[in-house]
């Protein structure tokens, strides 16, 4: 190869890579002002696993676009770096979903669990009968909080509308037992012998496994499980 030669090639491999760093500079640029458009818990890493939560984003709040891995992007607010799915970004504020009152739905089938709207695979799923409370609201979709038991589970997530339904349009098979609720061995109302016979103070969060007659089998937190009657239970997890 020519003297002539190998100056081109390099020229051309210098061109390339000015191109490349020039994309990349303007590629970072531009996602520099986007803004979150609801809160949301960030990810240590490109997957759903909010047990590692390196923090919380605010609504509304100013991010810089690190990285991508499609549908993740690597944000860094202030000193805290995460990752979420890019749909929770947005560059007009207009988009920014407004806050309302938290409401209480129960599941009336079992309903698919999404990161966000559209999201091509559920990354969860609910029976019918959870008690789910709604705290934000998109079209057709609604975001919401759910009751875990033994971690690490889905903790939030997006719901179509369809799956949901009212206490009076549903039966709902989850709630909690305030402080000092009776519990029993059995259905015949025969209390534990040598354990505590009321809930602790702190109440108890219960998921209705089975019932007969006018008591049921809860299960809760940790394999916590005892006999009740129906009476007692609050149907808000919450």
């Amino acid at each position: 190869m020519t003297k002539f030669g190998m100056f081109k090639r390099l020229s051309l491999i210098f061109i390339l890579a000015a191109a490349l760093s020039l994309s990349a500079f303007l590629w970072v640029r531009n996602m520099s002002n986007t803004f979150c458009r609801m809160s949301i818990e960030l990810y240590a890493d490109a997957s759903p696993n909010e047990l590692s939560s390196p923090g919380k984003l605010e609504a509304g709040r100013k991010v810089r676009s690190l990285a991508e891995r499609l549908p993740w992007v690597l944000v860094q607010t202030g000193t805290t770096e995460g990752w979420l799915p890019a749909w929770y970004l947005t560059r007009d504020t207009n988009d920014l979903l407004q806050d309302i009152a938290p409401y209480l739905m129960v599941v009336k089938e079992n309903a698919p669990v999404y990161l966000y709207p559209g999201q091509d695979a559920p990354i969860s799923d609910l029976a019918a009968g959870k008690v789910v409370k709604v705290e934000k609201e998109l079209y057709n979709w609604r975001y919401v909080r759910i009751a875990v038991y033994d971690i690490p589970r889905v903790q939030r997530g997006w719901v179509s509308r369809e799956y949901l339904a009212t206490r009076e349009e549903a039966v709902p098979l989850e709630g909690r037992l305030p402080a000092g609720t009776k519990i029993y061995y059995g259905p015949n109302a025969e209390q534990i012998a040598g354990l505590p016979e009321e809930v602790d103070p702190a109440g108890q969060r219960v998921y209705i496994d089975r019932e007969i007659g006018d008591m049921a089998y809860v299960s809760g937190p940790g394999g916590w499980n005892a006999w009740i009657y129906k009476k007692d239970i609050v149907y808000d997890p919450f």
